[in-house]
């Protein structure tokens, strides 16, 4: 199986897709951790998206995949920040 996507940024709709899985795949995305979608593609290629909630640059997605032969991708990404909220300190 293999993932095409660009990757994530805060605030933005990630979409991407899941390509050579073997019947029903199952996608499950977690942000830092928690299970943010969880969803069943009965037919493959699989094409998926989600809002990436404002705020959670830096933070780690993963992408997990699993179609019915058992076959597993896991994908990592770093969610970027919009341009505005890369750090930084202001004061008046």
């Amino acid at each position: 199986m293999e993932l095409d996507a660009k990757p994530p940024v805060e605030g933005r709709n990630f979409r991407f897709t899941i390509l050579g899985g073997i019947g029903t795949t199952r996608i499950t995305m977690r942000l830092n951790g928690k299970v943010v979608h969880d969803s069943d593609c009965p037919d493959p290629p699989c094409h998926e998206e989600m809002r990436i909630p404002a705020g959670e640059g830096g933070a780690e997605l993963v992408v997990i995949a699993k179609d019915s032969a058992g076959m597993v991708l896991e994908r990592k990404f770093i969610v970027g920040r919009t341009e505005g909220q890369a750090g930084g300190f202001m004061s008046a």
